[in-house]
């Protein structure tokens, strides 16, 4: 097994980008790449990300980035939190050049499976996940276990979702509308998006929710609640995260399976998360 796990990050400087890559650089068996691809709008940027020198470089000279290894042999990996728009384009750059990408930027079903047919017809393997948060995606399987072992345990009762994240996030959250389905077979109803609802009102976030004022700008927080029809059980299923820490530590545990499936010659598969967390208990977690 390579030493170093050589780690490109695309979407720096966003948040999610930055996070990762500094938990990266954290790593004794890391090494963040000199260059990152990001927008041509932030091309040209330079970062310090925990004593590494990062320079960002957009579509236009991207073709540039590779002529700057000298990591010899080893494989290079690389992190995508970027965007719907972006990612697709992104992950034919990877492939094309050898790279194995971890992503993490959310997209729509049709992006997903054309990057997928990519993936299976490349020389590489990848890890994608929209959600890397491995604990919050260890409930949510939970849920839907419970919900094809038990369909209509609940039924009757009324269900509703309230899930809170930061301003700058406007679109109602990935990981509650794919528990709607799974709520739906548990109460045999037929509720669709309308039972999210979404709270992006900061001085509500903080007040009424409590979440800390420090994470105003970077939370997660989710509440499933079920309620009998007479209302005398009520029960209630809450996960809440506070800044972006759980996802970048989702990443490394996905670098390091990757790296494991690369030295194994494993090629053309996609894994997701929970693949990832599958195998802890054969080599004692990736984080």
């Amino acid at each position: 097994m390579a030493e170093t796990i050589d780690v490109i990050v695309s979407g720096i400087p966003g948040n999610m980008a930055m996070e990762a890559a500094k938990l990266i650089a954290q790593q004794p068996d890391m090494r963040l790449y000199p260059y990152a691809l990001s927008s041509d709008k932030n091309s040209g940027r330079k970062f310090n990300i925990e004593g590494y020198e990062v320079e960002t470089l957009g579509p236009s000279i991207r073709e540039e980035i590779l002529k700057h290894y000298t990591g010899g042999s080893n494989p290079i990996y690389v992190v995508d939190y970027t965007t719907p728009g972006a990612v697709e384009e992104n992950v034919k750059f990877y492939v094309d050049r050898g790279l194995w990408p971890v992503i993490g930027t959310t997209m729509p079903k049709e992006t997903l499976e054309r990057i997928v047919e990519i993936i299976e017809s490349s020389d590489v393997s990848a890890v994608i996940s929209p959600n890397m948060a491995m604990p919050i995606v260890a409930i949510m399987s939970a849920i839907e276990c419970i919900s094809k072992e038990f369909p209509g345990v609940f039924r009757g009762y009324k269900f509703s979702i309230v899930e809170s994240h930061q301003q700058s996030k406007r679109d109602v959250s990935g990981t509650a509308r794919k528990m709607v389905p799974y709520f739906n077979e548990l109460t045999g109803r037929n509720y669709d998006e309308g039972c999210i609802i979404s709270i992006r009102d900061p001085g509500v976030q903080e007040n009424v929710l409590r979440v800390p004022k420090e994470h105003l700008n970077g939370h997660g927080w989710h509440t499933y609640m079920l309620k009998s029809p007479d209302g005398s059980v009520e029960i209630k299923i809450i996960h809440n995260v506070n800044g972006r820490i759980v996802y970048a530590e989702g990443t490394v545990a996905a670098l390091r399976f990757l790296h494991r499936k690369c030295m194994e010659g494993i090629t053309g598969k996609v894994y997701s998360i929970k693949d990832v967390m599958r195998t802890f208990k054969d080599f004692n977690s990736y984080i």
